[in-house]
């Protein structure tokens, strides 16, 4: 007989039964966050974007680009959707789609780093100040597969589901939008329509989005060290450390590389379309060309490859490593 460890699936089964009961936990203690007040949100404006319709007054996603065009219905707007639509302009038709869809959403998405900042400083501080963690701790369960369970459900799992909801969004008011302008105008609703991203949008986004946590990961284990430890207003505690820290380097050497290592990383590094246009004399939009493309899940990919072998990240993750183990080790021996 060799030394070979055989998996037992019955032991397999039973910790993915145990992670699935952490996930379910944690959603359902921040549930408000992660679903109601999206929800509540994408309805509102889902009602005042089919009310300005029905008044006649919708303008679709009036939005700057290159920083002196607008795209919208005024301004040459409506002439370009039409000319994108037919081709005239190239095919560029769904990464500009793609570009208003995300801007209807955003009011539901910005709720994200709230519910996640919040959510990390206050799932191990409410466990301690509640004492739940005695149930936990009579559990089959180790503290760190329940400290890691907690941060991925707040920092990936549950980011999907306000997503899930900014594209239903997207959806209703492109379907809405492009029904009501087709009546109006001479719009061609059917190609925008057949041509909308309504799957490669979503993907993209939270790709993207994966890239963005992936360099901010020390920063979100700090929150989670924290809320493993500290006594009470956990918000306070974790902002006045690096403010110290900083505000110190800056009095004693006159530098600030601490307070920009956390501005470069806090710095939104999600690309945005880049879109270039050139006019005629008369201000119409003669051609159309996109630098990045919201839609591709390719180029969403490669970003998140580049940030997987960058420097910033590797370092990024040792200092995150350090941290986790921190908030499991405080979960363990001085909850």
């Amino acid at each position: 007989m060799t030394g070979t460890a055989v998996k037992n699936p019955v032991m397999s089964a039973f910790s993915l039964g145990k992670i699935k009961g952490l996930v379910k936990r944690e959603y359902l203690d921040h549930k408000t966050g992660f679903f109601l007040v999206p929800l509540v949100i994408g309805g509102l404006f889902a009602l005042m974007s089919t009310i300005s319709l029905l008044m006649g007054r919708f303008n679709l996603a009036r939005m700057s680009v290159d920083d002196d065009i607008t795209l919208g219905l005024g301004d040459h707007g409506l002439e370009m959707l039409v000319d994108i639509a037919s081709g005239t302009l190239g095919d560029s038709l769904e990464p500009i789609l793609g570009s208003l869809m995300l801007a209807a959403s955003v009011p539901v998405l910005m709720i994200t780093p709230f519910v996640i900042v919040f959510g990390l400083l206050s799932c191990l501080f409410d466990d301690r100040k509640d004492r739940s963690y005695l149930f936990w701790k009579s559990m089959p369960v180790s503290d760190s597969m329940e400290v890691m369970t907690k941060f991925v459900t707040m920092v990936f799992l549950g980011p999907l589901v306000i997503l899930g909801i900014a594209t239903l969004l997207q959806w209703f008011i492109l379907v809405t939008a492009a029904i009501a302008l087709g009546v109006q105008t001479p719009l061609p609703v059917g190609t925008i329509l057949m041509s909308a991203p309504y799957l490669s949008l979503p993907i993209s986004v939270y790709l993207q989005y994966v890239a963005y946590i992936l360099m901010v990961l020390p920063l979100l284990a700090w929150l989670l060290l924290v809320s493993s430890w500290a006594p009470k207003a956990p918000l306070l505690f974790a902002a006045v450390p690096p403010v110290a820290v900083g505000v110190f380097e800056a009095l004693l050497f006159n530098t600030h590389y601490f307070a920009n290592w956390i501005a470069n990383r806090v710095e939104m590094r999600i690309e945005k379309p880049g879109l270039r246009t050139i006019h005629d004399e008369s201000g119409r939009i003669t051609s159309l060309s996109t630098e990045f493309d919201l839609t591709s899940i390719p180029a969403a990919l490669g970003n998140l490859g580049e940030t997987l072998v960058s420097a910033d990240f590797l370092v990024g993750a040792v200092i995150a490593v350090a941290l986790f183990a921190g908030a499991i080790w405080q979960r363990r021996y001085n909850v």
